[in-house]
């Protein structure tokens, strides 16, 4: 049987539906279903013309979170496997409407004012992403890699969307340049790199790239460092 969720995943975010699969098998479902919900919200940006267009469907993906938590069922596979997972695990539902929240940004061509406030835009979408799979992974011991992966989360969040040329506008503030903007990746990188994750979570998800250089590496180049750092158990 074919299973809808992952080909939804790997058809729109290739990189994390690789991660997922390097996942116990247990958590790999979850995983595709927090994924596959984030493609989904994030893929709105590129299919409407109109700002309030994106927003109506922003919207249906925030009534369908309330649904879930009331219980509905909702005809969506996706919404489908989300249900499954919010009934599993201890994912909040505040952090998904609030990863909603933050996109709606990427419907507008209003810029960031300020680096700050572009940390804050990655710490509710990447950075929020990876630390929801860390309590996906391991409930108990997520609290300890919480802090690495909002590090993670920013610089790998830079990196991924200044490969973006159309995002450039919009993510670089006018007081700042891309050097400058991958320079603060950098940095929080190597802040990431200094404090110790438990081996059992290095499956969350985060492009790898090549910071020092500010270079994004290919798709066969990121599978395969994904899978050597998760056969070292490092980051």
């Amino acid at each position: 049987m074919v299973d809808e969720v992952a080909v939804i995943l790997k058809h729109l975010d290739r990189d994390r539906y690789v991660a997922s699969l390097l996942a116990p098998d247990r958590a790999r479902p979850h995983l595709q279903a927090l994924f596959a919900f984030n493609a989904e919200v994030e893929r709105i940006k590129d299919s409407v013309s109109e700002p309030h267009i994106g927003l109506i469907r922003q919207q249906w993906w925030r009534d369908t979170l309330e649904a879930i938590s009331n219980g509905e069922t909702v005809n969506h596979p996706v919404a489908k496997a989300l249900s499954d997972t919010l009934g599993q695990t201890a994912l909040p539902l505040s952090s998904l409407h609030a990863l909603i929240d933050a996109r709606e940004f990427d419907l507008y061509a209003d810029p960031l004012p300020s680096l700050h406030a572009l940390e804050g835009y990655l710490g509710e979408t990447d950075a929020s992403l990876i630390q929801m799979s860390c309590l996906i992974l391991e409930q108990n011991r997520a609290k300890e890699a919480a802090e690495a992966a909002g590090l993670i989360g920013v610089a790998s969040g830079i990196v991924r969307h200044l490969s973006n040329p159309t995002r450039l506008p919009q993510l670089i503030p006018a007081s700042e340049t891309q050097n400058s903007v991958l320079q603060l990746a950098s940095k929080r990188w190597h802040e990431a790199a200094m404090i110790p994750i438990p081996a059992s979570l290095i499956a969350t998800p985060k492009r790898i790239t090549k910071l020092q250089h500010g270079k994004d590496l290919g798709a066969l180049q990121r599978q395969w460092m994904m899978w050597k750092a998760h056969r070292r158990g490092k980051l």
